[in-house]
């Protein structure tokens, strides 16, 4: 088989090679389009990935921090327990020396009483001991009661 070239071949073939050329110029611009895109698409993913690093560590720092509250505030509860437990035990010896001093001040109004019924002077000597003992018995509650709040 043999093909004639005639000049509505050579005109075809001249314009097939010019929209040849012309699609060859069009895939080398949108090649370098192409290469200027992916250039900054690897720009911006390399900012991503560095902001993504910054991130992670801010993360890390706030869930050391988180983990350092949790661990304080485990230990202030643990402490709000023990001080709890303390006050309940000072409230319930503080009720059991108001009863003390309850009983003594009847004791005292007793024997005020009584030193008031004597008379004369052995009234006023046995009322003397008897204040002097209520003294005591004062002096003594005040020091159990001392030695009880430096214990």
């Amino acid at each position: 088989v043999q093909v004639v070239a005639t000049p509505n071949l050579y005109q075809e073939i001249a314009t097939l090679q010019t929209e040849v050329s012309n699609l060859e110029n069009e895939v080398s611009v949108l090649k370098s389009e192409l290469s200027g895109n992916v250039t900054i698409l690897e720009s911006n993913i390399s900012t991503l990935k560095t902001q993504i690093s910054v991130l992670e560590s801010n993360i890390s720092n706030i869930n050391s921090e988180l983990a350092t509250l949790k661990n304080d505030v485990a230990s202030l509860n643990s402490t709000v327990g023990s001080l709890s437990s303390t006050v309940n035990n000072l409230k319930s010896e503080v009720s059991s020396l108001q009863t003390e001093v309850s009983s003594l001040n009847s004791t005292v109004s007793s024997l005020q009483s009584e030193v008031n019924s004597l008379n004369g002077i052995k009234t006023l000597v046995y009322a003397g001991l008897a204040l002097a003992v209520i003294g005591l018995i004062i002096a003594i509650v005040a020091i159990v009661l001392v030695m009880r709040k430096v214990a």
